[in-house]
Formats: C-alpha cells, sequence, structure tokens
C-alpha cells in the first residue's frame, strides 16, 4: 500500500507506485523520508535540510516533522505526482546512526 498528498496535503491511500517514489521509514518515536540527493538540488532545497536528518551516501533521510513536509509541499506545488511507501520496525531505527546533516 502506498499514499500520497493532495494541494491541501491531505494523504490519501493509493494502489499503485508514481514514477517518483519515496520510502518513509519509521521506528517508535520518529520517521524520516529517504531521498536522493539529485531530487533536494533539482527542487533547490538541499540547502534547507536541517540537522535533524541524517545523511548516508547519496541518500537524506529527511525528518517528518520539518524536513520531509518541506519537500511534500515543494512537490505539490509544483504538481508532481509521488508516492510514499511505510517501512515500520517495532526497534530504534538505524538510521539514527547515520550522519546527522550539518
Amino acid at each position: 500500500m502506498f499514499f500520497t498528498y493532495d494541494a491541501n496535503l491531505n494523504y490519501h491511500n493509493v494502489t499503485e507506485k508514481a514514477p517518483l517514489h519515496f520510502k518513509m521509514y519509521s521506528d517508535p518515536s520518529h520517521s524520516w523520508l529517504a531521498v536522493k540527493k539529485t531530487i533536494l538540488e533539482k527542487y533547490d532545497i538541499l540547502n534547507e535540510v536541517s540537522i535533524y536528518s541524517y545523511v548516508k551516501g547519496g541518500t537524506y533521510y529527511l525528518e517528518e516533522d520539518c524536513d520531509a513536509t518541506l519537500l511534500i509541499k515543494t512537490l505539490v506545488d509544483a504538481n508532481v505526482s509521488f508516492t510514499i511507501e511505510d517501512k515500520m520496525t517495532n526497534n530504534e531505527s538505524v538510521i539514527r546512526r547515520y550522519q546527522s546533516v550539518s
């Protein structure tokens, strides 16, 4: 199951992936949206990513409350179709051990 957002930033379940597809990784207390650096550069928001997000290699793990919301709003405003797939764990996420964005 996937989900996406409408122009009012309400999310909706969908059954098919969009060409632009992300994964949202969640542990019991937080979530991060995995996004390639090239996407952040393309939509000119790389420099707006906060220290509360993480990076490993060419992938940024955007903190759910601010940084992921910034990307989602940017994509919605640009009329870009995308989907998000939830990936949950009951344990502490390994993402917490990645390098913090500085």
